[in-house]
């Protein structure tokens, strides 16, 4: 017997800053991928900086819980693409969850703690994109301090192939 999955994911690269693999032959891009099983159950992954060339000993906000990815069966997922520093700080992905067990809706949660983030001073600053979906699957993703568009793809139990979406800008 075939698993029914309802696949919610994105992929978002750094177009915007570095040439992407397909023409240069080189890494350049970060995934965030939150998915529902047929079961039900929620999973996640983000990849760690695709920032070609990145400084040595630099540490992405991909393996740090909560900073890059965050997942609670009990209300949602998200996952944050872009500048880690400012996640990490900020604590991004497990902020937009909690704001989701508050009773945020999922899009609430993403302006919220991109609020978080606007709070910032000092240190590197730069885009993040927040990456969300609440826990029936709604998604939500909102950029921040983006210069240029971006997108993202969803797909959804039902649906014949992904969609290609536009990001939220949410300003600076």
């Amino acid at each position: 017997m075939r698993a029914r999955i309802m696949k919610i994911g994105w992929r978002i690269g750094w177009h915007e800053y570095i040439p992407d693999m397909a023409r240069t032959g080189k890494p350049a891009g970060t995934t965030c991928f939150l998915a529902r099983g047929g079961d039900g159950h929620w999973a996640g992954g983000v990849s760690t900086s695709g920032w070609a060339y990145k400084h040595p000993g630099r540490l992405g906000d991909s393996p740090v819980i909560g900073a890059g990815l965050y997942v609670d069966e009990r209300y949602g997922a998200a996952g944050c693409t872009q500048t880690g520093e400012m996640t990490i700080r900020a604590g991004t992905a497990r902020a937009v969850v909690a704001y989701l067990k508050r009773g945020a809706s999922v899009g609430e949660a993403c302006s919220e703690a991109i609020d978080d983030l606007r709070a910032l001073k000092g240190g590197y600053l730069g885009p993040v994109i927040v990456h969300a979906v609440d826990r029936e699957g709604d998604p939500a993703v909102l950029g921040f301090r983006l210069a240029k568009e971006a997108n993202y793809w969803y797909w959804r139990e039902g649906m014949d192939s992904p969609e290609c979406r536009s990001v939220v800008n949410a300003g600076c």
